[in-house]
């Protein structure tokens, strides 16, 4: 269900004049009303109704929804012609580049965030420590999706998208070696700061790639794809207690986002009929 709501939202988002900025702005709506639930839930609804008013007010807050949906329809916009031109547009080499781009680009995110306490360990980082970190990697979430916001409709979707992925390689690099605490700080925090703010221009790729906009449909599912398989991957090059390939793999990850990335760049500009 959580996904059949998400995608409809992400249409709407890429039937809309601007999707990139509108994207920006759903990731904003959608980190802070995580946030604030959670909040209300842990504060005052657990403490004093348990788990079963935690679902009743979850419930409640799902039912406000049906108030403001009948009103998306109205802003609706048509399909391209295209949508009824091109049916299996989505299986061109455009659309496919920029899913890739998208799926190995969070690979990296999944592969640092799952085994960041393991990678803060070996940096004499206490899990304590690294538990903060997480929780303060939301606000540099946040940030992230609200510079991505502002500064999505100056800056063209390629060259922003390889300019992330060159920074998650970095970081990924940066992982293999020792580093101090307040480095590892800021690499875990930069991190946390990608992981929304290249939404936005993800979302303008997948509009672009294909003129029925039926691809950015797909930009949730190859996010979660990858920040799922990105672990799973990374886990096989752990050999006993050292989890700096972990690193290796995650910024591997990034640089194939990067040529992924690159190469849609170079087919949308040479050959527009891709």
């Amino acid at each position: 269900m959580q996904g059949g709501l998400i995608a409809v939202a992400i249409e709407l988002i890429a039937r809309s004049p601007a999707p990139g900025r509108n994207g920006g702005w759903f990731i904003i709506v959608q980190t802070l009303a995580q946030s604030l639930a959670a909040a209300v839930i842990a504060l005052a609804i657990a403490p004093a109704w348990g788990s079963t008013g935690s679902f009743v007010f979850l419930t409640g807050v799902t039912l406000a929804g049906l108030l403001i949906a009948p009103r998306l329809l109205d802003d609706y916009g048509p399909l391209s012609a295209d949508a009824a031109l091109r049916p299996h547009a989505m299986l061109a080499l455009r659309p496919a580049l920029a899913l890739l781009s998208i799926f190995t680009l969070y690979m990296f995110t999944g592969s640092i965030w799952a085994f960041l306490e393991p990678l803060g360990a070996q940096n004499d980082v206490p899990s304590a420590t690294v538990g903060l970190i997480v929780s303060v990697s939301l606000l540099a979430q946040v940030a992230g999706a609200v510079a991505a916001t502002a500064l999505e409709p100056k800056i063209p979707f390629v060259g922003m998208l390889t300019l992330s992925a060159l920074v998650a390689v970095g970081i990924g690099a940066a992982f293999t070696r020792e580093v101090s605490l307040p480095f590892f700080w800021l690499l875990s925090l930069s991190s946390g700061f990608l992981l929304l703010f290249v939404t936005p221009w993800q979302i303008a790729m997948t509009v672009a790639a294909d003129g029925t906009r039926r691809t950015a449909l797909l930009t949730p599912a190859a996010q979660l794809f990858g920040g799922a398989l990105g672990p799973a991957g990374a886990s096989f090059f752990v050999t006993g207690s050292d989890y700096r390939p972990i690193a290796v793999f995650a910024g591997a990850s990034a640089l194939v986002s990067l040529a992924l990335t690159l190469s849609f760049g170079f087919a949308r500009s040479g050959r527009k009929g891709f």
